[in-house]
């Protein structure tokens, strides 16, 4: 073949090959800056595009904690802009680390996966543990704030992370890894509704969040205003003698700052900032608290960590022990970071008491010993004596090896249709819901949910999208092979749901799923403490009898 006919040969096979080739771009981005608290759901943001506009699947592959892996899957648009879709997932960094693939939705080809060149995973991607927090607070804003924050618990190291505004979940189940949310002088406009009203469940259902609203007013009919302990008036000078400042541990410069007018409203409660020249402003909403700043915090620079101390404790006294609070000068650099638990013990052990009172379903069957001693006998008895003889007589023996392989094959194929086609009792799906109310709302909902297969089928669940499912950890108590066996879930920006799903006869299938959002109170009282005695009205609001 001459140069030319091999260079056109070539130049041929490119563009054959060239539409296959098409390049995709896959970026990944997990927790808050790559942090997260191991087992909570945390957002995964994937940044992907593609040279040509088409449909595809994002497929995120994480261990929830243990070694019970889930699959969640969400269909995405992608094209030559680049897009970022977030994902939220519990993440951990043991057993089977998170893996994030996208696949053409139509023919099903991988375009790209994460990480790339690393079989490790997040695992190796952070170092092991080194990433994982024990206290977590997020800040956002138009300044980082609490940067010099640890707090260690034995359980962790306290990580301070800042996130651009416009990156904060929208869904309440987003915020579930962190401890403190900082509204840091946001840009107000930026900060959608849909963020607001996911911060305000959150709260409600035990977040804490503190807020410096700056000196740019906050629309009246937003969200955030609904939950403020305080109205906030005017910008006024807050002024320091020399005193105030000595005690506070402040140089001179900090000798006048702005400051914002702050109202308390009825239930709010202050507390003295500054040697009590300040005075924030915080009230409770639900199971989680509001705190409101006069200034901005961002910009004071103590002397020592003595001061530091006694500042952020005043504030942070609803969220942290204060005790363990320093200042990261203060803590020597080989003792700052702990390994926490991989998983949320406290989590574990209320889902499996909920399964103990769940689970005792009666006439279930397995495949006990004895059934496996009567397979193994009966293939022994075929193929050795009877296969032998029946061979002999026919003058066949050359053909034993054929004849083995069969029987072997048949035996145990007809061993698993006939657990297949067996059935053991009838078909349960059980569920346990915790169901927190404070005020006249509900808060949160935590339940956990078991299947029990009378027969080998394809199981779909169907209930409320609003439920963020996962399968139940592995832990100490319960060791079952279902227990490990992977889980297909659909995510969308309401919840995540299994898909349907395979099991076996006599198998079983263990879920916990999370809600966090306001509903209409189910029980509603009407109590009062009156000469020691406790009198009022209990109201079932349900549909469930009150016992």
């Amino acid at each position: 073949m001459g140069p030319r006919r091999l260079i056109l040969a070539l130049v041929t096979l490119l563009l054959l090959v060239a539409p296959s080739l098409a390049a995709t771009t896959l970026s990944v981005e997990t927790g808050f800056g790559d942090r997260f608290r191991p087992g909570r759901w945390s957002p995964v943001m994937v940044t992907v595009s593609h040279d040509t506009p088409i449909t595809a699947i994002l497929d995120v592959r994480v261990a929830n904690a243990s070694s019970s892996v889930m699959n969640i899957r969400q269909a995405v648009g992608v094209g030559p802009v680049k897009q970022t879709y977030i994902v939220y997932a519990p993440l951990a960094m043991m057993f089977d680390p998170a893996r994030i693939s996208l696949k053409d939705a139509n023919s099903g080809k991988l375009l790209a996966e994460w990480p790339e060149n690393n079989p490790g995973g997040v695992n190796t991607r952070y170092g092991f543990g080194g990433e994982q927090v024990g206290f977590f607070a997020v800040t956002t804003g138009r300044a980082p704030v609490m940067q010099g924050i640890v707090y260690d618990r034995g359980g962790g190291t306290s990580i301070v992370s800042h996130q651009p505004t416009k990156l904060l979940p929208i869904t309440p189940i987003g915020y579930d890894s962190i401890d403190l949310l900082f509204l840091n002088n946001p840009a107000w406009s930026s900060l959608s509704v849909g963020q607001q009203n996911a911060i305000i469940d959150w709260v409600r259902a035990g977040g804490q969040v503190m807020i410096w609203p700056g000196i740019e007013p906050m629309e009246p009919d937003a969200p955030i205003a609904s939950i403020l302990p305080c109205s906030i008036g005017d910008v006024t000078t807050l002024t320091l003698d020399r005193s105030a400042l000595q005690a506070s541990g402040l140089p001179e410069r900090f000798g006048t700052m702005a400051q914002r007018t702050l109202a308390p409203l009825p239930g709010a409660t202050t507390v003295d900032l500054l040697s009590g020249r300040a005075k924030a402003v915080t009230r409770r909403l639900g199971l989680g608290t509001v705190t409101v700043l006069p200034f901005d915090a961002s910009t004071l620079q103590f002397t020592d960590g003595d001061r530091f101390r006694t500042f952020w404790t005043a504030l942070l006294k609803e969220t942290i022990d204060r005790k363990s609070l320093s200042p990261a000068s203060d803590t020597p650099t080989n003792g700052a970071i702990r390994q926490p638990s991989y998983m949320q013990a406290e989590d574990i052990d209320a889902a499996y008491t909920a399964l103990d009172q769940i689970g005792d379903i009666p006439n279930t069957g397995s495949f006990g010993f004895s059934y496996i001693v009567v397979v193994i006998g009966l293939l022994m008895l075929i193929v050795g004596p009877v296969d032998f003889f029946v061979l002999k007589k026919i003058g066949r023996q050359p053909w034993t090896w054929a004849t083995t392989l069969g029987w072997i094959g048949l035996l145990t194929t007809g061993a698993l249709y006939a657990g297949h086609l067996l059935r053991s009792g009838d078909l349960h799906y059980r569920t346990l819901r915790l169901i927190e109310q404070t005020g006249d709302q509900v808060v949160s909902q935590n339940e956990v949910a078991l299947i029990y297969a009378p027969r080998s089928a394809l199981y779909a669940i169907e209930g409320d999208p609003n439920v963020w499912w996962q399968p139940v950890p592995v832990g100490m108590r319960y060791r079952a092979a279902d227990f490990s066996l992977p889980t297909d879930l659909h995510q969308d920006y309401r919840g995540t749901r299994p898909e349907p799903m395979w099991i076996d006869v006599w198998g079983w299938r263990f879920l916990q799923g999370k809600r966090i959002s306001a509903a209409p109170a189910i029980i509603n009282c009407d109590l009062k403490f009156e000469h020691g005695r406790l009198r009022g009205t209990i109201t079932n609001r349900g549909t469930s009898e009150l016992k």
